[in-house]
């Protein structure tokens, strides 16, 4: 049995474990070969990536993602890598991606929020997984959640209006941004640039959404994060 590329799951997505002693452009066809063949397995679905035996370069697991996407209806949201060195580049480029939407660098929370979990952060944060219905957030930042928000996000907790709340599956308990409450509407804005238009006025729950605050209260904007 071939193990030079070995495709599992865990709760937070899809593991791929890659022998490190083939060159990577013979890797790269068994990759694409296994994937070719298990796409309909799959079908369209929001994952994040571990990678497993093997250390890739920043372009290497670029190609990776390329793979995936060019042969599946994964979309790749994060890469939660094994690499120490590969998992520095990635919160790398995660702060510098959401440093766009805010001027304070965030932090990286690599894990689940779990049910009844309280966790506070004096700056912006980036969830790599999803915030569970009965934990909660607060923080006088912004929260951007890469999985499914159903708990408790409380933004700019000491009066920062310019926080953000972003997750990529909106059905959140509560969010308050500053104070102000989010109450959820149709969306009536769509935001360019970071992020690309997604067509559709349906309820804003299920949806990737931003939230942020203006003078008539919380502007939600259904949004498709760019690929990073």
């Amino acid at each position: 049995m071939d193990k030079t590329v070995v495709i599992k799951s865990n709760k937070h997505g899809l593991i791929l474990n890659l022998d490190d002693k083939i060159s990577f452009t013979e890797l790269c066809q068994k990759l694409n070969n296994k994937f070719s063949e298990s796409s309909k397995f799959f079908g369209n679905v929001k994952m994040a990536l571990t990678i497993e035996g093997r250390t890739l370069s920043s372009e290497e697991l670029d190609t990776v993602i390329d793979i995936i996407s060019n042969t599946t209806e994964i979309e790749i949201l994060t890469v939660l890598d094994n690499s120490e060195v590969n998992s520095r580049l990635y919160e790398q480029q995660l702060n510098k991606v959401f440093y766009e939407l805010d001027t304070t660098a965030a932090e990286v929370y690599p894990f689940n929020v779990d049910n009844d979990m309280i966790l506070e952060f004096k700056r912006s944060v980036v969830i790599l997984g999803n915030v569970s219905k009965t934990a909660e957030i607060h923080t006088d930042g912004s929260v951007f959640v890469l999985g499914t928000l159903e708990g408790s996000i409380y933004a700019g907790e000491l009066g920062n209006a310019s926080a953000k709340v972003f997750a990529n599956y909106m059905r959140p308990s509560v969010v308050c941004i500053a104070d102000v409450p989010y109450k959820p509407a149709k969306a009536e804005k769509v935001k360019t640039g970071l992020f690309r238009r997604k067509k559709s006025d349906d309820s804003e729950y299920n949806k990737s959404v931003l939230l942020s605050l203006d003078e008539s209260g919380i502007l939600a904007e259904i949004v498709s994060a760019k690929e990073i």
